[in-house]
């Protein structure tokens, strides 16, 4: 499905704060509510929109750290690609181009979480053909989502509550399949079937405060980009001078629109970039702006065959 131009406005306008009204989105993007109406009903009903969720500040909050694994494996092991799309603390799972076939992103909170899972993999790798994987451990996160993150001393305490209500939120999705976000009332009928009974009016006064404390970040909306033809996906990984990682990716990969996820990792090539373009020769300009500048030594570049979790934000 290809976007038109008043498509790119109404998401434009959901994703600066979340789904108002009609008569809202209507207003703001000077279309009328009887053509944003029938709009929204098209991008839902087709699959394109998938939901709401929400960005998350990982530096107000203590995790253990980001981890990305590499598996090698072949179609014939569907066990393996199912097995980690299970997994609650996968949050990326893509299947991918070259030696490897599968990336996989998790984000700990324990280093226990991270023992599990070890344990877990080891268990499903013995079972497949080639028993190969590689861990990539995140240093440190500069952008997610295309929002630039800085590192805040200030950490937050967040107590079981508070992460049940994060993860509802940022797979709301899966509990509702309308336009509009997920509401404290409906997190609240949530928590008590999951064994966390509290009212909304309790629910209301975390979030606000998860909010206040930019815990929360932004709203956003879920993309199926399966559904359009709009963009491809590359996993990029970037050499340069290791006196200058820092500098290169704060002063001048983070502006670019192109990076929707970037990352400092303990690898040679230290930085690990997201990257959506159009089409082949869209990134191919944007490889050459990034060896333009002078600062890249090398890059490697990884396109990505088949999302399979995390829908991903588009707008």
């Amino acid at each position: 499905m290809e976007l038109d131009e008043k498509d790119v406005k109404i998401l434009n306008c959901v994703s600066e704060g979340g789904y108002k009204s009609i008569k809202f989105l209507s207003e703001r993007t000077c279309l009328s509510r009887f053509i944003v109406k029938n709009k929204i009903n098209d991008l839902v009903s087709k699959g394109v929109v998938k939901g709401q969720s929400v960005i998350i500040n990982p530096y107000t909050f203590k995790y253990l750290q980001d981890v990305f694994f590499e598996f090698k494996t072949n179609p014939n092991e569907p066990l393996i690609v199912e097995s980690l799309e299970k997994l609650e603390n996968c949050e990326t799972l893509d299947g991918i181009s070259g030696e490897y076939s599968i990336i996989a992103k998790f984000r700990f909170k324990h280093q226990i979480e991270f023992k599990n899972l070890l344990d877990y993999i080891d268990k499903l790798m013995s079972k497949s053909i080639f028993k190969k994987y590689r861990i990539v451990n995140v240093v440190r996160i500069y952008k997610e989502f295309g929002i630039g993150l800085k590192e805040d001393p200030k950490i937050i305490d967040l107590d079981d509550l508070d992460f049940k209500i994060i993860e509802i939120l940022k797979k709301s999705s899966i509990f509702s399949k309308k336009f509009k976000p997920i509401n404290t009332t409906e997190i609240s009928k949530i928590l008590k079937t999951i064994g966390s009974p509290v009212s909304q009016p309790t629910v209301h006064k975390r979030i606000s405060r998860l909010e206040s404390k930019k815990v929360i970040l932004k709203r956003i909306l879920l993309i199926d980009h399966r559904k359009i033809k709009r963009t491809l996906k590359f996993i990029l990984r970037i050499k340069v001078n290791p006196r200058y990682y820092e500098r290169v990716a704060l002063g001048e990969l983070i502006a670019m629109s192109d990076i929707i996820h970037l990352y400092r990792t303990s690898e040679d090539y230290g930085l690990l970039a997201v990257v959506r373009a159009e089409n082949v020769e869209a990134y191919n300009t944007f490889l050459m702006r990034l060896y333009n500048s002078g600062k890249v030594l090398d890059t490697h570049s990884t396109l990505v065959l088949d999302e399979r979790k995390k829908l991903s934000v588009l707008f």
